[in-house]
């Protein structure tokens, strides 16, 4: 299966993690907003403000 839960999971791990290192521990969140947008972004393949909007929530 190609969209299964573990595939999704995986990889969101994958990106969460190397975006980490763009913003810093001490400001969680701003590093959590960086992270889900530009995952967001990323799975949606769009940079449409409402349809990141509509992801995050």
């Amino acid at each position: 299966m190609c969209n299964s839960t573990t595939d999704v999971y995986a990889t969101k791990r994958e990106t969460i993690n190397c975006l980490k290192s763009l913003v810093s521990k001490e400001k969680q969140v701003e590093s959590k907003f960086v992270t889900q947008s530009i995952y967001s972004i990323l799975r949606l393949k769009s940079i449409v403000l409402k349809n990141i909007a509509t992801t995050l929530t």
